[in-house]
């Protein structure tokens, strides 16, 4: 009779490497809030805080209907704040990154004007992600 060695060794190895390989995979995306945009023009606030940290990059996320986003701010902590304008539409389930330059990138607050672009005039809902 035939007696089976069943070594650990390498399934220790390929456990600690997945787990040494979690953040990585995770991209350290964190949810910093959503808002709906109605038809016909809009202004929102979504307010982040020191609480949440520095980011190097956002990522604005769009459900259940296009937005058109006209405008955008990033009010820093610092104080300082960086002024976005541009015309951009976004579809559902598609995302737009915005990399975020300069010494100090803790987030106060972001100001969107933006508007549903649904033909059936259903909100959007836009969320936004925050890249440490």
């Amino acid at each position: 009779m035939k007696r089976i060695v069943f070594s650990w060794q390498p399934i220790l190895v390929i456990t600690l490497f997945s787990l040494l390989a979690l953040p990585a995979l995770a991209d350290r995306w964190v949810f910093l809030g959503e808002r709906q945009a109605e038809r016909g023009g809009d202004h929102d606030t979504i307010r982040v805080g020191e609480m949440k940290g520095e980011f190097d990059s956002l990522r604005i996320v769009v459900h259940n209907a296009p937005v058109r986003i006209h405008k955008m701010v990033i009010r820093y902590e610092s104080g300082r704040q960086k002024d976005l304008s541009f015309d951009h539409r976004i579809r559902p389930g598609d995302s737009r990154d915005i990399p975020l330059h300069g010494r100090y990138r803790g987030i106060h607050r972001v100001d969107f004007w933006y508007e549903s672009a649904s033909r059936e005039g259903r909100p959007a809902l836009v969320k936004l992600y925050g890249r440490r």
